[in-house]
């Protein structure tokens, strides 16, 4: 019994250990932006924020500033 309690709690710590690394390519890096000018700082702060408007890269998603884009009402 002590033996099958082991393997288990080995293969449930093992298991918490690895999940971090599953998530770890998620986030962008916010330091290759470069922030010298107005449009720079916004995508920074986006980033670090965790905004989804930025793929991996820190530009801009197609289609998320639409100037044509119809205002919903309240």
């Amino acid at each position: 019994m002590r033996i099958i309690r082991s393997i288990c709690l080995l293969t449930i710590t093992f298991f918490f250990l690895n999940t971090g690394n599953i998530y770890a390519d998620d986030k962008p890096d916010c330091e290759k932006i470069n922030n010298k000018t107005v449009v720079g700082n916004i995508k920074y702060m986006m980033c670090k924020r965790g905004s989804n408007k930025l793929d991996k890269d820190g530009n801009f998603k197609k289609g998320t500033f639409n100037p044509f884009k119809k205002i919903k009402k309240l």
